[in-house]
């Protein structure tokens, strides 16, 4: 079975009941439900989003992707940088690729912005890159957490009349299928916890 849970709690219980009822051998997720549910005795496997307390995870090494990403920034010649932050969720990948990064910038002695991000939602993240370009206008580099947020950061570059990557560059991460078809082309960190 196949689904997208598109962080609705609701649905998340109504596919968990429908597993359990069929008597699933086990569950793939990108979402850590054992905490919240310690009834579920079948095995439980977290795919990326994994934090400390999943039992069983794979993923991939976050913390040289964030290095990779603030250093493909740094070698094309950024010097205001914006480092979004977040979300937040409790996935220890997101804020390893986030600190990663911040402390490469740091060695650096990069000027950066860190603004935070609370969502995955496309037009959540639009309206976010609305506030945070027009707090920092002067932005000529944005390092995303992922490739949902990168996208949404270029298209409301776009609609500033900004020149991808001419005068703003952006990276973003997980190379997901969607990056391959936008224009100009996403820079993404490729690191397969598929593979």
């Amino acid at each position: 079975m196949l689904g997208s849970l598109s962080d609705s709690a609701v649905l998340e219980e109504e596919y968990l009941h429908v597993l359990l009822q069929s008597n699933a051998a086990g569950i793939i997720t990108t979402h850590d439900f054992t905490l919240q549910h310690p009834e579920i005795t079948i095995p439980v496997v977290v795919v990326d989003r994994v934090g400390q307390e999943t039992q069983y995870g794979v993923f991939s090494d976050n913390k040289a992707g964030g290095r990779l990403a603030a250093e493909a920034i740094c070698q094309a010649g950024a010097k205001n940088i914006l480092l979004i932050r977040g979300p937040l969720d409790g996935a220890e990948n997101i804020n390893q690729r986030f600190e990663a990064s911040r402390s490469y910038l740091m060695k650096q002695d990069r000027n950066f912005s860190i603004c935070d991000s609370d969502s995955f939602d496309f037009e959540r993240i639009q309206k976010e890159a609305r506030v945070y370009l027009e707090e920092f206008p002067e932005v000529d580099s944005i390092i995303a957490p992922s490739d949902i947020h990168a996208i949404a950061y270029i298209h409301e570059l776009l609609s500033r009349g900004k020149r991808i990557p001419e005068d703003v560059q952006v990276i973003g991460y997980d190379d997901i299928l969607m990056s391959q078809f936008i224009y100009p082309s996403l820079s993404t960190i490729h690191q397969s916890s598929y593979q």
